[in-house]
C-alpha cells in the first residue's frame, strides 16, 4: 500500500518493528503529531527510537565467538560471509531487541548506523569494531590482462586491470607476528610430523631433505560460487597439520572470475600466468624464510618492503614453509597444470599405462608393463611431465601434485568396472 492508493490517509507502521501495518490515521493528524515531536526534540519514527542508555550494549567481547550470543554470532557470521547486508543485520537486531532480546551484542547491533537512521553507515560501524585489528596481510596489487566489456563498442576486449592478492610469504609473516601459527597451523605438531617421514619411502622428502622442520603447506585450487552464470577460480592454502575447519584455516591467495580470464599465452596475455609469476616469487620467499630483496618482476621494492628486505619472515618462531601438497581435481590438473587428461589414450601422467595392449592400465599384476614406466623424481625439468610455473617453486616436485580421492573415485571405479567386465 502507498500514498498513491490512499492520498488522504497515511499508513502507520508498528512502533517496534516498523514493518507491519495495522491501522490508518488521517494525514493531517500525523503531520501535526510529527511537528510536535520535532519541536520537543523527540524521535519521529520507529527507526529513530533509540535504546535506553542501560541497553546500549557496549560491554561485550567482540574479538571471540564466546563473547556473542547465539543470535548475535549467527548474524555476524552471515554478514561476514556476505549472506546479509549490514543494514539488514541492524534491522533484525532492532526487531530482536524489541521482541525481548537484551543480549549486549544484539543490542549493540541494533544501534549501528545511528540506530538505523543512517543505514549507509552500518557497514562502517561493523568494520570499525570488528575489522580494526585483523591479522591478515595487506593486499598486494598487480596489473594483469583481463576480459571486460568495452563500453564504447559493447564488445568483449582485453584490458589491463589491477587486482588484489594476498601473498603467501606475507601470510606467514602476519601469522607469526600475531602469534597465530601454533593455534591456526598447529606448528606444535611439526616435530611428530617430520619424525614420521622417511627419506626412503617419500620421494618428496628424498628430493628435499633440507625442508625438514618447515611447515608443510597444501596449495589448493578450485572453482568457487560467484554468480549464476559464472564462477571464481580460487587459489588458497592451509597447513596440512591444522585441526581447524576449512572455513577457518584456508587462507585466500587470489580469486578471478573464470569469464574474465584472458587465456592467450602465446601472445603474452594470460591472467593466471601473471598471477603465477607473483606466486612463484612469494612462495620462494616463504621457502627461504626471508623477505624478498627485489620485486617479482626484478624491479626495486617499494619503501615499505625495502626496509624489510633480507630480514626473517618469522622472527618470533624462526619457521619456514614448504608446499607439500598441490590439491585439486582432475579438470584443474589437466586444464591448468597441463598433465594428461583422464579421457586421453594415456590418461595417467605418472606412468605410460594406456588403453591399448602394450601397457594396459587395467593390468594389476606385479609384472604389468606400465609399472616399469612409473615416474619418479625427474632428474631435470625436461623430464618433468608438468611444465607449469609451479614447478619452479623450491621444494615442489611432480609428486607434490595430489589426486583428491573424493574427486577421483566416482570416476575411477565405474570406469575400472566397465573395463574389467566389458
Amino acid at each position: 500500500m502507498s500514498r498513491l492508493l490512499y492520498p488522504s490517509m497515511w499508513l502507520k507502521t508498528c512502533p517496534y518493528c516498523h514493518l507491519s501495518p495495522f491501522r490508518f490515521e488521517p494525514l493531517s493528524l500525523v503531520r501535526v503529531t510529527a511537528m510536535g515531536k520535532r519541536a520537543r526534540g523527540e524521535p519521529t519514527s520507529a527507526r529513530q527510537r533509540k535504546l535506553p542508555a542501560k541497553h546500549h550494549g557496549d560491554q561485550f567481547n567482540s574479538s571471540s565467538p564466546e563473547g556473542h550470543s547465539p543470535l548475535g554470532g549467527s548474524l555476524m557470521q552471515k554478514w561476514a560471509w556476505g549472506v546479509l547486508s549490514a543494514s539488514t543485520i541492524q534491522e533484525l537486531a532492532h526487531a530482536a531487541y524489541h521482541s525481548g532480546c537484551t543480549s549486549s551484542d544484539v543490542v549493540w547491533l541494533a544501534g549501528i548506523g545511528a540506530f538505523g537512521q543512517q543505514p549507509g553507515n552500518c557497514q562502517r560501524d561493523l568494520f570499525v569494531r570488528y575489522c580494526k585489528d585483523l591479522w591478515s596481510p595487506a593486499a598486494y596489487k598487480i596489473l594483469v590482462p583481463m576480459h571486460a566489456m568495452n563500453q564504447a563498442t559493447r564488445a568483449n576486449d582485453i584490458f589491463h586491470k589491477n587486482i588484489d592478492m594476498l601473498l603467501p610469504h606475507r601470510w606467514l609473516a602476519s601469522l607469526d607476528n600475531n602469534g597465530q601459527l601454533e593455534s591456526l597451523w598447529r606448528t606444535d605438531l611439526l616435530q611428530s610430523f617430520w619424525e614420521g617421514q622417511s627419506v626412503e619411502s617419500n620421494p618428496k622428502y628424498k628430493a628435499n631433505p633440507g625442508c625438514k622442520g618447515m611447515i608443510p603447506i597444501m596449495l589448493h585450487a578450485d572453482g568457487g560460487q560467484f554468480t549464476k552464470r559464472d564462477s571464481l577460480m580460487v587459489m588458497s592454502m592451509r597447513s596440512i597439520l591444522t585441526t581447524a575447519s576449512v572455513a577457518d584455516s584456508m587462507l585466500l591467495l587470489a580469486a578471478i572470475p573464470k569469464k574474465a580470464r584472458c587465456q592467450m599465452s602465446k601472445e603474452g596475455y594470460d591472467t593466471w600466468d601473471n598471477i603465477w609469476e607473483v606466486l612463484v616469487w612469494s612462495f620462494t620467499a616463504m621457502f627461504e624464510g626471508k623477505w624478498p630483496t627485489k620485486s617479482w618482476d626484478g624491479k626495486p621494492l617499494c619503501k615499505d618492503d625495502e626496509r624489510l628486505a633480507g630480514k626473517s619472515l618469522c622472527p618470533n618462531s624462526g619457521l619456514k614453509a614448504v608446499i607439500w601438497i598441490i590439491s585439486g581435481d582432475m579438470e584443474y590438473y589437466a586444464n591448468e597444470l597441463g598433465i594428461s587428461k583422464y579421457g586421453s589414450n594415456i590418461p595417467c601422467s605418472w606412468c605410460s599405462g594406456d588403453y591399448g595392449h602394450d601397457r594396459p592400465f587395467t593390468d594389476f599384476r606385479d609384472t604389468a608393463a606400465w609399472r616399469a614406466t612409473v615416474v619418479t623424481a625427474p632428474a631435470s625439468s625436461a623430464d618433468n611431465p608438468c611444465k607449469h610455473a609451479v614447478m619452479r617453486i623450491p621444494g615442489v616436485i611432480f609428486e607434490t601434485i595430489y589426486i583428491d580421492p573424493s574427486r577421483s573415485r566416482p570416476r575411477y571405479f565405474p570406469s575400472l568396472h566397465w573395463e574389467l567386465v566389458f
